[in-house]
């Protein structure tokens, strides 16, 4: 499973947006973590002392430290909001957003009430709501 894959399953359990952002259409257009994409990053990165992001200017020491930052969610599209539209937070990966609702730091939920309801949505028993 990946990132779209999972993306996708979320969607169909979030049919209102509860947690997922809005969109018009939902494609895999690919990403900074697409092989092609970071050969060619990688390959003009090096800016005589570092491997420099091209998207942050992050400075790397070793090539693989810059492929780990593009492959990791640093540069992806936000595609989760918490339900707390008093917070605003938005996050490109849904375990981000579950350490976001965990913490209590909105006070939207209770830790334990994310606890039990992560289970029954990722298992497809049930929509996306936290009571």
């Amino acid at each position: 499973m990946n990132r779209e894959s999972l993306h996708r399953m979320v969607r169909q359990r979030d049919p209102n947006g509860f947690i997922t952002q809005k969109q018009l259409g939902w494609h895999d257009d690919g990403d900074a973590s697409s092989p092609t994409v970071v050969g060619w990053q990688l390959n003009k990165a090096w800016n005589g002392g570092f491997y420099e992001c091209f998207l942050c200017h992050r400075e790397f020491c070793a090539p693989n430290s810059l492929r780990q930052h593009l492959e990791s969610p640093a540069h992806a599209r936000k595609l989760y909001h918490c339900p707390n539209r008093r917070c605003g937070k938005e996050f490109a990966g849904l375990a981000m957003l579950f350490n976001h609702l965990e913490s209590e730091s909105c006070n939207f939920v209770k830790f334990d009430a994310v606890q039990k309801n992560v289970s029954g949505i990722l298992t497809g028993q049930r929509l996306i709501a936290f009571a």
